[in-house]
């Protein structure tokens, strides 16, 4: 399925053309344009449109990096991604600025796999991650968001490092 383009229209404010993936539901791409288009509002649409409609299945969706990533509406850190786009700006910043081609990067609690995907896509395909993250829960996600975005340099284990 191709890009699905819409228009939303409010006091005079429009979204053209956002290419989104196949399984982002309708009303939460609703959602996330008005909030894009009424960002005072951005937080209280997204979290409301999920609350009111019960959308509480979780859906792909795609970054403007490329990136995509499973979105949990009942998990803070993945309902943040979906809501502004982005995860820890500073951080992610750092990171991508410290992460060289054909490196080994230990991602160490892991959690849904933002910085895993992050170092795979800056290690290329000559390094490696190896991604750390004993909750079984997240596992799952992580597993999911490495394989969305085809990260073959990524190793998971099962296990956390510390007490």
């Amino acid at each position: 399925m191709g890009p699905n383009p819409f228009i939303f229209n409010a006091h005079g404010l429009n979204i053209l053309s956002m290419s989104l993936p196949p399984n982002e539901p309708a009303v939460m791409r609703f959602a996330r344009a008005a909030g894009t288009a009424l960002p005072f509002l951005r937080k209280p649409i997204i979290r409301g449109t999920a609350r009111v409609t019960g959308w509480t299945r979780p859906f792909l969706t795609k970054l403007s990096s490329g990136e995509r990533f499973q979105i949990d509406m009942r998990e803070r850190g993945s309902r943040h991604l979906y809501i502004y786009r982005l995860y820890e700006p500073v951080v992610g910043k750092v990171f991508r600025s410290s992460v060289q081609p054909g490196t080994t990067v230990l991602d160490v609690g892991a959690n849904f796999g933002y910085f895993t995907v992050m170092a795979s896509r800056g290690v290329g395909p000559s390094g490696k991650v190896i991604a750390f993250e004993p909750d079984p829960r997240n596992i799952a996600r992580l597993s999911h968001n490495v394989e969305a975005n085809n990260a073959a340099n990524v190793r998971i284990v099962e296990r956390g490092l510390f007490d």
